[in-house]
């Protein structure tokens, strides 16, 4: 039953725009799948689904192999709809992003293929991204810059 239905839930979410937990319950439910919040959340975390700003400026559920297709032009796409500042100090970038975007970002930041990019981690809206040196990071910042103008 659990395959079925987060079979379901990525099914839903290619579809639909799916903003809540709750919206994705009562999507569930109306295709015949009884289940809670909690269940929902525990779903949501063993299928590594994230929220991303659609086209229309929603923050919806998207799977992970939606971002798998790394072309530049989507990862910039990315970058632009959610990007609102980065700084530096030393080999680390701090890119602030709009709420619930950051893990959406920082899966564009390290699908950029940067070389000297060591990894990123991402809260909310906020990503740590490290370099191996300082002159990395400074040329990572005007990399991202010059990408959004």
């Amino acid at each position: 039953m659990k395959n079925k239905r987060q079979l379901q839930i990525l099914e839903l979410i290619d579809k639909e725009a799916v903003q809540t937990q709750e919206e994705l319950v009562n999507k569930l439910k109306l295709k015949g799948f009884s289940s809670t919040q909690a269940t929902i959340c525990r779903d949501i975390k063993e299928l590594k689904l994230f929220k991303t700003v659609n086209k229309d400026g929603l923050s919806i559920y998207t799977a992970p192999s939606v971002t798998s297709d790394n072309s530049h032009e989507k990862l910039v796409r990315i970058l632009k709809a959610s990007f609102l500042s980065i700084k530096i100090s030393q080999n680390i970038a701090v890119i602030k992003t709009l709420p619930a975007t950051a893990p959406a970002v920082a899966s564009a930041v390290d699908n950029l293929n940067y070389e000297n990019l060591l990894g990123t981690i991402a809260g909310d809206d906020t990503i740590f991204a490290c370099f191996q040196t300082n002159e990395d990071t400074e040329n990572f910042q005007s990399l991202i810059l010059d990408e959004l103008r």
